[in-house]
């Protein structure tokens, strides 16, 4: 994407904030997660019926 710019004559500086908290996360990862606790729940289920 930065190139992109470049390519247009954009000018400045480029700045990315890449910090990661635990209130902030991508989309991605949150389903990401949920699929794999959907996951685990359906295995513990599974051994569960025995």
């Amino acid at each position: 994407m930065r190139q992109d710019w470049i390519d247009a004559g954009a000018q400045g500086t480029f700045v990315a904030d890449c910090r990661i908290t635990s209130r902030v996360r991508a989309p991605r990862m949150s389903e990401w997660m949920q699929a794999k606790q959907g996951a685990k729940a359906a295995v513990a289920a599974g051994h569960a019926g025995g």
